[in-house]
């Protein structure tokens, strides 16, 4: 594989998981990210990272996967400080 077909298939890989996501997501229930907040120093190395990988594309991408591993990461850990 070349490095074009290399850098297509990443761009689709994120996009399914970028897809997957929003389909996860229910209309029925507050979303998580309205009890946390995700700090301004995440959001800018997020952006950061996402921008050197992927161009523009992978720095508005980068936001909300920063936002829902930040999300996942705190309901986890207050789930296994609050088991006796």
């Amino acid at each position: 594989m070349n490095k074009h077909q290399t850098m297509t298939g990443l761009r689709l890989s994120c996009a399914a998981v970028v897809l997957t996501l929003t389909a996860c997501a229910s209309p029925d229930q507050a979303p998580a990210t309205a009890d946390v907040a995700v700090s301004r120093h995440a959001v800018e190395n997020a952006v950061s990272a996402g921008a050197a990988l992927m161009g523009v594309m992978g720095a508005v991408i980068a936001v909300p996967i920063t936002a829902f591993l930040w999300v996942t990461y705190s309901e986890l850990r207050r789930d296994a400080t609050s088991v006796p």
